[in-house]
Protein backbone atom coordinates (compact mmCIF):
# COMPACT_ATOMS: atom_id res chain seq x y z
CA UNK A 1 0.00 0.00 0.00
CA UNK A 2 3.29 2.15 0.87
CA UNK A 3 4.16 2.22 -2.34
CA UNK A 4 1.03 3.33 -4.26
CA UNK A 5 0.38 6.55 -2.03
CA UNK A 6 3.38 8.46 -4.49
CA UNK A 7 1.35 7.24 -7.18
CA UNK A 8 -2.14 8.59 -5.78
CA UNK A 9 -1.55 12.18 -4.89
CA UNK A 10 -4.00 14.44 -5.89
CA UNK A 11 -2.41 15.70 -8.96
CA UNK A 12 -1.86 12.44 -10.63
CA UNK A 13 -5.30 10.26 -9.22
CA UNK A 14 -7.81 11.27 -11.85
CA UNK A 15 -4.83 11.14 -14.67
CA UNK A 16 -4.04 7.98 -13.96
CA UNK A 17 -7.86 6.63 -13.56
CA UNK A 18 -8.64 8.08 -16.70
CA UNK A 19 -5.53 6.10 -18.63
CA UNK A 20 -6.60 2.95 -16.67
CA UNK A 21 -10.03 3.35 -17.94
CA UNK A 22 -8.79 3.32 -21.54
CA UNK A 23 -6.59 1.16 -21.14
CA UNK A 24 -9.07 -1.17 -20.15
CA UNK A 25 -11.25 -1.05 -22.90
CA UNK A 26 -8.70 -1.27 -25.72
CA UNK A 27 -7.04 -4.51 -23.80
CA UNK A 28 -10.48 -6.45 -23.09
CA UNK A 29 -11.47 -10.19 -24.93
CA UNK A 30 -14.42 -11.00 -26.61
CA UNK A 31 -16.36 -14.09 -25.35
CA UNK A 32 -18.12 -14.58 -28.55
CA UNK A 33 -15.29 -15.26 -30.50
CA UNK A 34 -13.77 -17.84 -28.33
CA UNK A 35 -16.92 -19.45 -28.98
CA UNK A 36 -16.02 -20.14 -32.29
CA UNK A 37 -12.70 -22.02 -31.39
CA UNK A 38 -13.34 -25.19 -33.13
CA UNK A 39 -11.87 -27.44 -30.39
CA UNK A 40 -11.59 -25.50 -27.31
CA UNK A 41 -14.59 -25.97 -24.64
CA UNK A 42 -15.38 -23.63 -21.97
CA UNK A 43 -14.90 -26.37 -19.33
CA UNK A 44 -11.10 -26.86 -20.34
CA UNK A 45 -10.47 -23.27 -19.26
CA UNK A 46 -11.05 -24.43 -15.53
CA UNK A 47 -7.92 -26.93 -15.93
CA UNK A 48 -5.60 -24.07 -17.49
CA UNK A 49 -6.72 -21.50 -14.73
CA UNK A 50 -5.55 -24.09 -12.11
CA UNK A 51 -2.48 -24.89 -13.66
CA UNK A 52 -1.78 -21.70 -14.12
CA UNK A 53 -2.71 -20.89 -10.43
CA UNK A 54 0.01 -23.61 -9.04
CA UNK A 55 2.55 -22.58 -11.30
CA UNK A 56 1.56 -19.06 -10.18
CA UNK A 57 1.86 -19.82 -6.89
CA UNK A 58 5.01 -22.17 -7.25
CA UNK A 59 7.21 -19.26 -8.37
CA UNK A 60 5.91 -16.55 -5.86
CA UNK A 61 4.43 -14.46 -8.95
CA UNK A 62 2.86 -11.27 -7.95
CA UNK A 63 -1.35 -11.55 -8.27
CA UNK A 64 -1.44 -9.04 -11.10
CA UNK A 65 1.29 -11.62 -13.10
CA UNK A 66 -2.11 -14.20 -12.86
CA UNK A 67 -4.42 -11.73 -13.99
CA UNK A 68 -2.49 -10.19 -16.89
CA UNK A 69 -2.00 -13.81 -18.25
CA UNK A 70 -5.52 -14.52 -18.25
CA UNK A 71 -5.89 -11.50 -20.11
CA UNK A 72 -3.60 -12.27 -22.54
CA UNK A 73 -4.62 -15.63 -23.16
CA UNK A 74 -8.07 -14.27 -24.06
CA UNK A 75 -6.90 -11.84 -26.41
CA UNK A 76 -4.88 -14.48 -27.89
CA UNK A 77 -7.40 -17.26 -28.72
CA UNK A 78 -10.06 -14.02 -29.75
CA UNK A 79 -8.39 -13.72 -32.58
CA UNK A 80 -6.45 -17.00 -33.60
CA UNK A 81 -7.69 -20.64 -33.78
CA UNK A 82 -5.90 -22.60 -30.72
CA UNK A 83 -5.74 -26.35 -31.15
CA UNK A 84 -6.89 -28.28 -28.03
CA UNK A 85 -3.34 -29.97 -27.57
CA UNK A 86 -2.07 -26.06 -27.87
CA UNK A 87 -4.05 -24.79 -24.98
CA UNK A 88 -1.27 -25.20 -21.93
CA UNK A 89 1.28 -24.10 -24.46
CA UNK A 90 -0.67 -20.75 -24.98
CA UNK A 91 -1.46 -20.71 -21.39
CA UNK A 92 1.76 -20.79 -20.40
CA UNK A 93 3.54 -18.71 -23.07
CA UNK A 94 1.25 -15.77 -21.70
CA UNK A 95 2.10 -16.63 -18.24
CA UNK A 96 6.14 -16.41 -19.31
CA UNK A 97 5.49 -12.93 -20.97
CA UNK A 98 3.05 -11.64 -17.80
CA UNK A 99 6.25 -12.29 -15.49
CA UNK A 100 8.58 -10.71 -17.49
CA UNK A 101 6.04 -7.86 -17.63
CA UNK A 102 5.44 -7.30 -14.27
CA UNK A 103 8.22 -9.64 -11.70
CA UNK A 104 11.05 -9.37 -11.26
CA UNK A 105 14.23 -11.26 -13.44
CA UNK A 106 14.58 -13.87 -10.81
CA UNK A 107 11.21 -15.03 -10.50
CA UNK A 108 10.44 -15.22 -13.95
CA UNK A 109 10.15 -19.28 -15.33
CA UNK A 110 12.96 -20.41 -17.79
CA UNK A 111 12.80 -22.14 -20.55
CA UNK A 112 13.93 -25.53 -19.25
CA UNK A 113 10.95 -24.75 -15.62
CA UNK A 114 8.54 -24.29 -18.42
CA UNK A 115 9.20 -27.93 -20.30
CA UNK A 116 9.13 -29.38 -16.87
CA UNK A 117 6.14 -27.68 -16.20
CA UNK A 118 4.28 -29.41 -19.20
CA UNK A 119 6.21 -32.65 -18.79
CA UNK A 120 8.27 -32.33 -21.70
CA UNK A 121 5.10 -31.80 -24.34
CA UNK A 122 6.48 -29.15 -25.55
CA UNK A 123 10.10 -28.33 -26.22
CA UNK A 124 11.87 -24.37 -26.03
CA UNK A 125 11.55 -23.83 -29.17
CA UNK A 126 7.81 -24.47 -28.56
CA UNK A 127 7.55 -21.82 -25.99
CA UNK A 128 10.06 -19.17 -27.75
CA UNK A 129 7.50 -19.55 -30.55
CA UNK A 130 4.47 -19.59 -29.13
CA UNK A 131 5.89 -16.31 -27.24
CA UNK A 132 6.55 -14.67 -30.35
CA UNK A 133 3.46 -15.52 -31.96
CA UNK A 134 1.15 -13.97 -29.11
CA UNK A 135 3.02 -10.29 -28.83
CA UNK A 136 2.62 -10.20 -32.54
CA UNK A 137 -1.34 -11.24 -31.99
CA UNK A 138 -1.81 -8.49 -29.42
CA UNK A 139 0.19 -6.15 -31.26
CA UNK A 140 2.92 -6.13 -28.29
CA UNK A 141 0.04 -4.20 -26.36
CA UNK A 142 0.84 -6.43 -22.98
CA UNK A 143 0.06 -3.93 -20.34
CA UNK A 144 -3.84 -4.09 -19.05
CA UNK A 145 -5.04 -2.52 -16.07
CA UNK A 146 -5.80 -6.02 -14.00
CA UNK A 147 -8.61 -6.65 -11.84
CA UNK A 148 -5.82 -6.73 -9.32
CA UNK A 149 -4.33 -3.21 -10.52
CA UNK A 150 -8.30 -1.99 -9.97
CA UNK A 151 -8.51 -3.87 -6.54
CA UNK A 152 -5.13 -2.03 -5.10
CA UNK A 153 -6.22 0.94 -6.53
CA UNK A 154 -9.92 1.03 -5.00
CA UNK A 155 -8.32 -0.46 -0.96
CA UNK A 156 -5.96 2.78 -0.86
CA UNK A 157 -8.70 5.35 -2.13
CA UNK A 158 -10.70 6.37 0.38
CA UNK A 159 -11.00 3.98 3.64
CA UNK A 160 -8.35 1.45 3.95
CA UNK A 161 -9.39 -1.69 3.54
CA UNK A 162 -7.46 -3.88 6.36
CA UNK A 163 -5.87 -7.05 5.33
CA UNK A 164 -8.61 -9.31 6.03
CA UNK A 165 -10.95 -7.71 3.79
CA UNK A 166 -8.55 -7.16 0.59
CA UNK A 167 -7.67 -11.21 0.95
CA UNK A 168 -11.38 -12.37 0.63
CA UNK A 169 -11.62 -9.99 -2.13
CA UNK A 170 -9.18 -11.50 -3.72
CA UNK A 171 -10.83 -14.81 -3.42
CA UNK A 172 -13.78 -13.53 -4.93
CA UNK A 173 -11.96 -12.00 -7.84
CA UNK A 174 -9.98 -14.67 -8.68
CA UNK A 175 -13.09 -17.20 -9.20
CA UNK A 176 -13.95 -14.96 -11.93
CA UNK A 177 -11.12 -16.39 -14.43
CA UNK A 178 -12.88 -19.73 -14.28
CA UNK A 179 -15.99 -18.20 -15.98
CA UNK A 180 -17.08 -17.09 -19.44
CA UNK A 181 -19.58 -14.62 -18.22
CA UNK A 182 -17.46 -12.68 -16.08
CA UNK A 183 -14.83 -11.44 -19.74
CA UNK A 184 -17.89 -9.57 -20.74
CA UNK A 185 -17.31 -6.86 -17.55
CA UNK A 186 -14.42 -4.80 -17.19
CA UNK A 187 -11.59 -5.54 -14.93
CA UNK A 188 -12.66 -2.48 -12.62
CA UNK A 189 -16.69 -3.77 -12.28
CA UNK A 190 -14.68 -7.11 -11.10
CA UNK A 191 -12.35 -5.76 -8.73
CA UNK A 192 -15.05 -3.34 -6.97
CA UNK A 193 -18.02 -6.13 -7.20
CA UNK A 194 -15.40 -8.11 -4.51
CA UNK A 195 -14.57 -5.81 -2.66
CA UNK A 196 -18.13 -4.87 -1.92
CA UNK A 197 -18.91 -8.42 -1.46
CA UNK A 198 -16.38 -8.95 0.59
CA UNK A 199 -17.29 -6.03 3.12
CA UNK A 200 -20.95 -6.96 3.31
CA UNK A 201 -19.83 -10.80 4.11
CA UNK A 202 -17.54 -9.09 6.99
CA UNK A 203 -20.49 -6.82 8.24
CA UNK A 204 -18.57 -3.61 6.81
CA UNK A 205 -20.72 -0.76 5.71
CA UNK A 206 -22.32 -0.02 2.16
CA UNK A 207 -20.59 2.22 -0.36
CA UNK A 208 -23.33 3.49 -2.09
CA UNK A 209 -21.26 5.72 -4.65
CA UNK A 210 -19.36 2.45 -5.94
CA UNK A 211 -22.95 0.28 -6.92
CA UNK A 212 -23.09 1.06 -10.44
CA UNK A 213 -25.26 -1.70 -12.12
CA UNK A 214 -22.44 -4.06 -13.60
CA UNK A 215 -20.37 -3.98 -10.29
CA UNK A 216 -24.07 -4.88 -8.68
CA UNK A 217 -24.55 -7.75 -11.25
CA UNK A 218 -21.07 -9.00 -10.68
CA UNK A 219 -22.08 -9.51 -7.09
CA UNK A 220 -24.99 -11.17 -7.63
CA UNK A 221 -23.29 -13.59 -10.08
CA UNK A 222 -20.55 -14.51 -7.54
CA UNK A 223 -22.94 -14.76 -4.46
CA UNK A 224 -25.27 -17.04 -6.82
CA UNK A 225 -22.07 -19.03 -7.37
CA UNK A 226 -21.06 -19.37 -4.21
CA UNK A 227 -24.45 -19.66 -2.73
CA UNK A 228 -25.76 -22.57 -5.10
CA UNK A 229 -22.76 -23.84 -6.86
CA UNK A 230 -19.98 -24.20 -3.69
CA UNK A 231 -19.10 -27.52 -4.58
CA UNK A 232 -17.78 -27.06 -8.34
CA UNK A 233 -15.42 -24.15 -7.47
CA UNK A 234 -11.76 -24.73 -7.79
CA UNK A 235 -10.64 -27.43 -4.97
CA UNK A 236 -6.75 -24.89 -5.90
CA UNK A 237 -7.95 -21.83 -5.23
CA UNK A 238 -9.86 -22.98 -1.83
CA UNK A 239 -6.91 -24.51 -0.71
CA UNK A 240 -4.45 -21.63 -1.66
CA UNK A 241 -6.62 -19.03 0.18
CA UNK A 242 -7.51 -21.31 3.15
CA UNK A 243 -3.82 -20.50 4.52
CA UNK A 244 -3.19 -18.39 6.92
CA UNK A 245 -1.34 -15.95 4.78
CA UNK A 246 -4.09 -15.45 3.18
CA UNK A 247 -6.50 -15.14 6.48
CA UNK A 248 -8.15 -18.43 5.39
CA UNK A 249 -10.53 -16.68 3.13
CA UNK A 250 -12.00 -19.17 1.48
CA UNK A 251 -12.92 -20.88 4.64
CA UNK A 252 -14.45 -18.21 6.11
CA UNK A 253 -16.35 -17.94 2.67
CA UNK A 254 -17.09 -21.43 2.65
CA UNK A 255 -18.46 -21.14 6.36
CA UNK A 256 -20.07 -18.12 5.43
CA UNK A 257 -22.11 -19.78 2.73
CA UNK A 258 -22.94 -23.06 4.39
CA UNK A 259 -24.67 -21.10 7.25
CA UNK A 260 -27.54 -20.56 4.69
CA UNK A 261 -26.42 -16.22 4.32
CA UNK A 262 -27.17 -14.57 1.14
CA UNK A 263 -26.41 -10.99 -0.39
CA UNK A 264 -29.31 -9.37 -0.88
CA UNK A 265 -29.92 -6.57 -3.88
CA UNK A 266 -32.84 -4.86 -5.78
CA UNK A 267 -35.34 -7.58 -7.58
CA UNK A 268 -34.70 -5.82 -10.56
CA UNK A 269 -31.46 -6.97 -11.01
CA UNK A 270 -31.76 -10.95 -12.36
CA UNK A 271 -28.57 -12.49 -11.49
CA UNK A 272 -27.04 -14.07 -14.28
CA UNK A 273 -25.56 -17.75 -13.10
CA UNK A 274 -21.78 -18.80 -14.29
CA UNK A 275 -22.56 -21.64 -16.95
CA UNK A 276 -19.56 -22.43 -17.57
CA UNK A 277 -19.67 -26.21 -17.37
CA UNK A 278 -17.57 -27.16 -14.63
CA UNK A 279 -14.65 -29.95 -13.98
CA UNK A 280 -16.24 -33.50 -13.32
CA UNK A 281 -16.08 -33.32 -9.40
CA UNK A 282 -14.13 -36.71 -9.64
CA UNK A 283 -11.01 -35.62 -11.19
CA UNK A 284 -8.58 -33.96 -9.53
CA UNK A 285 -7.14 -30.87 -10.14
CA UNK A 286 -3.67 -31.66 -10.65
CA UNK A 287 -4.28 -34.57 -12.75
CA UNK A 288 -6.65 -32.65 -15.35
CA UNK A 289 -5.12 -29.70 -16.07
CA UNK A 290 -2.51 -31.36 -18.34
CA UNK A 291 -4.93 -34.07 -19.63
CA UNK A 292 -6.90 -30.78 -20.71
CA UNK A 293 -4.83 -29.35 -23.17
CA UNK A 294 -3.39 -32.51 -24.62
Amino acid sequence: QRQLFPLLEHEYREDVRVYMYEMQTKTMANAELIDQQPELRWHMRSYLVDFLVEIHLQHRLRPETLYLALNIVDRYISKRIVFKKHYQLVGCAALWIAAKFEDAKDRVPTLPELVEMCCNAYDEKAFVQMERHVLQTIQWAVGHPSAEAWLRLACVTGSLEDARTQHLARFLMELTLFHREFIQFYASDLSLASLLLARHMLGKSRRPHDESEPVLRVMLMLDELLGEHLEEVSPVVLKKYSWACYSRASTFAREWYLCGRRLALPEYLSPSVPVTPSRPLARSASSTSTSSSS
